[in-house]
């Protein structure tokens, strides 16, 4: 009986509800909680410039890049055990960041450099973590389970912002600093990261076909860059992958600039503890409903009659944002002793539901199009062409805010997002009928 249970406690913790959130809750906190939401907040409350919150994006081009090492990275080991290698050195950088806060000196040098250092290695992980992903789930799985990655990975951004940065800013307003809270946010990071990376390392399954992947033959990425420009329909693809989330790069970098600064400057003027309210009661719920939603929606209807649609809900979204900032309606309402502004509360609720539908349906695409030997690799060319079409914006957004301000930006932002909606018209869009070929 004893065995028994232990048998069946093992198999629950193997479980792809339990494995998948394990991966890509992490992934989100540290991809966007951290690199992209949590430099932005930090520096913009330590009194940095929008055009320098901007150009911190370019941060992630280690992310955007990750395809040029992505098939050395095949030949490590088993994606499997690459994750969870990666997951233990991503802990000790964090650590490392919090103690560069500490500096009085270099702050910016240090924490700068710390940063990059974390997007490489997460490049790592990540590129492993895909792997894996499409190596223990079949087609049909896949699609039964995008919408709960894209919930796991949108949970973990919100939940970094919702909890962590919560935490640092209370903890600044208690002690009248801008530095204390973030040092204590990164520990407590770091222990979070730890107890994914244990996790992983014990109850992770192993994938059938989950080996290092030799390279025999001429230089490998070439052989996979060859290999990427025989899809179908090669280059619209590509161009649809650089444009598809330009529009939301130029709204996120700001979205949280534009919430906290002064209403003389075009803000709202919130405390880092109201953000963190919205995003954990409209941006959480919303999130996941929608991610859940778009993945049912997919597995319901296919990716065909539906990607067009659950695409142009992300893009309309943004129009909540030009609205708050072009509007200026300054209705309120008081929740948990905070004050927030009615209609951005709304604009987040609105823009988490239609991100998680509409991004359901992208990621699946980019899963379902990566096939062959190299499919880990297929599918990081195709994260990278997605990441420089988003990071590229989000470094001009600072410049363009400056320049124009929040209104244009938003509207800029929706104006930019309709070309990536129009290619879904002419790609090819009959992914549920590939043969994948190992």
């Amino acid at each position: 009986m004893i065995d028994d249970n232990k048998s069946l406690m093992s198999k629950v913790l193997s479980s792809p509800w339990l494995f998948i959130p394990a991966i890509y809750l992490i992934s989100g906190a540290i991809e966007a909680g951290v690199l992209q939401y949590g430099t932005t907040i930090m520096y913009k409350q330590m009194g940095y410039s929008n055009a320098f919150i901007g150009y911190l994006s370019f941060l992630q081009m280690p992310l955007v890049f990750a395809f040029l090492w992505a098939p050395y990275v095949d030949k490590w080991g088993s994606k499997r055990n690459l994750s969870v290698v990666f997951l233990f050195i991503t802990a000790a950088i964090t650590a490392i960041i919090g103690f560069t806060i500490k500096l009085q000196f270099f702050f910016v040098f240090a924490s700068v450099t710390a940063y990059l250092l974390l997007a490489f290695v997460f490049s790592f992980f990540k590129i492993a973590a895909d792997g894996y992903y499409i190596r223990i789930l079949d087609k049909k799985r896949q699609a039964e389970f995008i919408g709960v990655k894209t919930a796991a990975i949108r949970l973990g951004i919100i939940g970094s912002v919702a909890i962590l940065i919560r935490i640092a800013g209370q903890i600044n307003e208690k002690n009248s600093s801008t530095t204390v809270g973030w040092f204590w946010m990164y520990m407590i990071l770091t222990a979070v990261v730890l107890a994914g990376a244990i996790y992983n390392m014990f109850f992770l399954p192993a994938a059938a076909g989950d080996k290092p992947v030799a390279q025999t033959q001429g230089f490998a990425l070439l052989r996979v860059c060859r290999e990427y420009l025989r899809q179908e329909k090669a280059v619209l693809f590509i161009i649809f992958v650089l444009v598809y989330r330009f529009g939301e790069g130029l709204l996120v970098r700001m979205a949280d600039p534009f919430f906290m600064d002064p209403i003389a400057d075009g803000g709202l003027n919130m405390s880092i503890s109201a953000i963190t309210l919205v995003k954990s009661f409209a941006g959480i719920p919303c999130t996941i409903i929608g991610g859940l939603a778009g993945g049912w929606i997919i597995k319901k209807f296919g990716l065909k009659k539906t990607f067009f649609w659950l695409a142009l809900f992300v893009t309309v979204s943004h129009l909540g944002y030009w609205y708050i900032a072009h509007v200026r309606n300054m209705a309120e309402f008081t929740f948990l002793n905070e004050v927030f502004n009615r209609d951005m509360f709304l604009a987040v609720c609105v823009e988490s539901l239609c991100y998680g539908m509409g991004f359901s349906a992208f990621f699946y695409y980019l899963h379902a199009l990566a096939n062959g030997k190299d499919k880990t690799s297929i599918f990081a060319i195709s994260s990278a062409l997605m990441g420089l079409g988003f990071y590229l914006p989000c470094a001009l957004s600072g410049v363009l805010q400056e320049m124009f301000g929040y209104p244009m930006l938003f509207m800029l932002s929706f104006i930019t997002a309709i070309p990536g909606v129009i290619l879904i018209l002419f790609l090819p869009l009959s992914v549920e009928k590939t043969v994948e070929q190992e």
